[in-house]
């Protein structure tokens, strides 16, 4: 079965470009590491107490990325909350291409080497087979809009699609506003969505000062020069 980590990753590449919009490169990560978790919960690996995440079941999915941040998690030493492994499991280096490369074996994707300056080498993974992701935002289209009952899974979904506004590419002009409304009532009643969507967001702005204070430093003096 498709992760929701797998599912973020399809809905947030570029069909054509195969690479995640320059907006979202920072952030994005982050959102992955925070479906890691989401999926962990949905296999009854994860569990919310109070402020924390802990694990109830260490026995491994059978599903490398998951089985990776489950250990990473069983390692800790003491619980920690959301913002931490949020952080945590989004800084994991090559995650994306990981989980691209899943998709890849399963023909919805396919990879390109892209050479820039004959030096400098990057993966892109444009959608080979569109059907999937028609699907997948067809059923998020009719949760949405037409008022689809939707199951825990996609509640998830949909917190990660409102956490790493996504909202832009899955609905119209004209029904962004309605869909956001939507989308921000039906997440709000999913405790650990919720959970996880807020400490992605903390990350994120965290990451986004850190970056703004660097770039500060560096330019700000050479600007009275």
């Amino acid at each position: 079965m498709q992760t929701l980590a797998e599912d973020l990753l399809l809905l947030a590449l570029d069909d054509d470009k195969g690479t995640v919009s320059w907006q979202e490169v920072t952030a994005f990560p982050y959102g992955l590491g925070g479906a890691l978790l989401m999926d962990l919960a949905l296999q009854g690996r994860v569990d919310r107490a109070d402020q924390q995440l802990i694990v109830g079941d260490p026995s491994p999915t059978g599903d490398e990325p998951l089985d990776d941040a489950l250990a990473t998690m069983v390692a800790s030493q003491k619980p920690r909350d959301a913002t931490h492994w949020v952080r945590e499991l989004g800084a994991r280096k090559g995650l994306q291409e990981q989980l691209a490369r899943r998709l890849v074996a399963r023909g919805i994707l396919r990879e390109e080497d892209q050479t820039f300056l004959w030096v400098f080498h990057s993966q892109r993974f444009p959608t080979s087979d569109p059907d999937p992701e028609l699907a997948l935002r067809a059923g998020i289209r009719d949760v949405v809009l037409n008022g689809a009952e939707p199951d825990a899974r996609t509640l998830l979904l949909l917190s990660l699609v409102h956490t790493c506004r996504l909202n832009d590419s899955l609905f119209s002009r004209d029904e962004r506003e309605r869909a956001g409304q939507r989308i921000a009532d039906l997440v709000a009643g999913e405790q650990f969505g919720e959970a996880v969507g807020k400490a992605i967001a903390a990350v994120v702005a965290a990451v986004a000062a850190t970056t703004a204070a660097v770039f500060t430093a560096t330019v700000a003096p050479g600007a009275h020069h």
